[in-house]
C-alpha cells in the first residue's frame, strides 16, 4: 500500500491543495493527528478554515489537555461550565496551569513566609492559591523515662486550608495591568511575555491589589553565584532556581521574564502587591507600599517518603510562642556545616542562673517548658534545681511511658544518614529558608 502524500506541485493553489487534501481524510485520522499537537499548533490551524476550526474545538481534545492539570476531584467532568467549553476553560488560564498542576508552593516574603496549596474551583472557573495553617492547642509535657532531665514536648497541631481568603486569585474574567492594545491571537489577545496578570486579593475594605508575574529558570552558573539572590534557597536541593529580591522596578528585562513558552519556568513564579485608596489611581501608576514576593513549588522527590528516606516530607511545627510553623525534612547522607548561632557567656556571668531561671519561669507560663530542655547544660545549671524552683504544677510535666529501644520499628530496619529541618514558614529568629535544626547522624551508635 502506498503512503498518502499531502505534498502538492509548486503553484499559486499549493497551500490550498495541501489544506484540502487534510481536510479530506476520515474524521477518525484527523483526530489522531489533532490528539499529537500542543495547544498554540490547534489554535494555529483552527484558523486556517472552517472545518479544522470546528475539528479542533472538540470537547474530547480539550478536556485530555486539561486533566493532566486538574485533580480529579476538582475536574469539572459533566460539563465545562460556567465556561462555555473546555477549550474555553483551557485557554482562559493558558500558560498558568502549572500553578495548579505543582499545587503547593511556598514564598519568599520577609522572615515569615507563606505556604499555599493552588486550587481550580469547577464552579466559579478561578484559579485560588489559599493559605496552609495550623492551629496550635494547648501543649503537654512528659519525662523521658531514659533521661529523666529530659522533658519531652507533645503538641498536637490542626492543619487546615484557610479558603475564606485567597492569597492568590486568577478570575475568570482576567484583566491585565499593562495598557498596550494587543491583537487577537490564540491566547485571547492578551500579551503574558510582558504584561502581568490582574487580581484583587483582600476584602473591600482592604483595597489590596496584586498582579502574577511568570518567571524563568536561571542558567546553573547563576543559580549557584553565592553572590546572585536566589529562590527556592539553596539549602533546598535539585530545584530550579530564579532571581528573587528587588523592588517594585525590578523584574522588567526579557532575562527575567519568559519569551517563549518553553522559557516559563514550571517551579517558579513572581507576585506584586500594592494597596491604594483611591479609584482611578493605578492609571496613573500611584502605588503604595508596592512589593514583590517570589513563590516555589517543591519537588516530588523531596515531599514523598520511601523506604530509605521515611522522614522526608513537609511538617508542622510546635514553636510555642511563635506559633505553628511549617518545615520541609530533608534526609541526607551527610549533614551540612551548621550556622554559628550558639549563644556566648558575658561579662555578667554570676548572674546566669538567676537569669535563665527567669526564662524556664517564663517559658512555664507560656507553655514552652519544653521548649527549654537541655537549657541547663550549655550554661553549667542544675536542671533539677531550676524545676524544683520553679514548683512546676502537677500534670504539666508527667513521666513518659516506656518506649523500647526499637521504637516500634523490625529490627531489620536500621535508618543512617543526617536529618535536616529547612524552615517553609518562619519568624525573626530563624526565618524561612533557613535550617531550624540538623540531626548529623540517625544511625545506630
Amino acid at each position: 500500500m502506498a503512503p498518502i502524500s499531502i505534498a502538492t506541485p509548486n503553484g499559486p493553489d499549493h497551500k490550498l491543495g495541501q489544506t484540502r487534501r487534510l481536510v479530506g481524510l476520515p474524521s477518525e485520522i484527523v483526530n489522531q493527528i489533532l490528539a499529537h499537537l500542543d495547544p498554540p499548533a490547534l489554535c494555529a490551524l483552527a484558523r486556517t478554515c472552517h472545518s479544522f476550526n470546528a475539528s479542533t474545538s472538540s470537547d474530547l481534545i480539550w478536556q485530555s489537555l486539561l486533566q493532566p492539570h486538574i485533580p480529579n476531584y476538582d475536574f469539572p467532568s459533566a460539563s465545562p461550565c460556567p465556561a462555555p467549553s473546555y477549550k474555553s476553560i483551557y485557554l482562559h488560564h493558558h500558560p498558568y496551569w502549572h500553578l495548579v498542576q505543582q499545587k503547593v508552593w511556598f514564598s519568599s516574603d520577609a522572615y515569615t513566609g507563606k505556604l499555599i496549596v493552588m486550587k481550580y474551583d469547577r464552579h466559579t472557573g478561578t484559579i485560588n492559591g489559599y493559605r496552609i495553617l495550623a492551629d496550635r492547642p494547648s501543649p503537654t509535657a512528659q519525662i523521658w523515662s531514659h533521661r529523666p532531665d529530659v522533658i519531652i514536648h507533645y503538641a498536637q497541631p490542626q492543619v487546615y486550608v484557610h479558603t475564606e481568603d485567597p492569597v492568590i486569585n486568577l478570575p475568570a474574567d482576567i484583566s491585565w495591568s499593562s495598557s498596550r492594545a494587543t491583537t487577537t491571537s490564540p491566547s485571547n489577545g492578551r500579551n503574558w511575555k510582558n504584561d502581568e496578570l490582574k487580581m484583587l486579593i483582600g476584602s473591600q475594605s482592604q483595597r489590596i491589589h496584586a498582579s502574577l508575574m511568570l518567571s524563568r529558570d536561571l542558567p546553573d552558573e547563576y543559580a549557584s553565584n553565592p553572590s546572585v539572590s536566589v529562590w527556592p534557597p539553596r539549602l533546598i536541593p535539585s530545584m530550579p532556581r530564579t532571581r528573587c529580591g528587588g523592588n517594585g522596578e525590578s523584574f522588567h528585562g526579557k532575562w527575567h521574564n519568559p519569551q517563549a513558552l518553553s522559557e516559563i519556568s514550571q517551579n517558579t513564579f513572581r507576585m506584586r502587591t500594592w494597596s491604594h485608596y483611591m479609584p482611578g489611581l493605578n492609571a496613573l501608576g500611584v502605588r503604595i507600599g508596592e512589593e514583590i514576593t517570589t513563590w516555589s513549588t517543591l519537588s516530588d522527590e523531596l515531599l514523598k517518603p520511601t523506604p530509605e528516606k521515611p522522614y522526608q516530607g513537609i511538617y508542622v511545627g510546635d514553636y510555642a510562642g511563635h506559633g505553628c510553623e511549617f518545615l520541609l525534612i530533608l534526609q541526607t547522607e551527610r549533614a551540612p556545616q551548621r550556622p554559628d548561632r550558639r549563644l556566648t557567656m558575658t561579662e555578667e556571668d554570676e548572674r546566669q542562673p538567676q537569669r535563665y531561671l527567669q526564662a524556664i519561669m517564663a517559658a512555664l507560663n507560656d507553655g514552652r517548658l519544653g521548649d527549654m530542655a537541655g537549657i541547663g547544660d550549655l550554661y553549667g545549671i542544675d536542671e533539677d534545681t531550676i524545676l524544683r524552683e520553679a514548683e512546676v504544677p502537677p500534670g504539666i510535666v508527667q513521666p513518659a511511658p516506656n518506649v523500647s529501644d526499637d521504637c516500634g520499628l523490625p529490627d531489620t530496619v536500621v535508618h543512617k544518614g543526617a536529618i535536616e529541618a529547612i524552615k517553609l514558614t518562619g519568624d525573626v529568629n530563624v526565618p524561612r529558608g533557613e535550617h531550624t535544626f540538623i540531626a548529623d547522624d540517625i544511625g545506630p551508635a
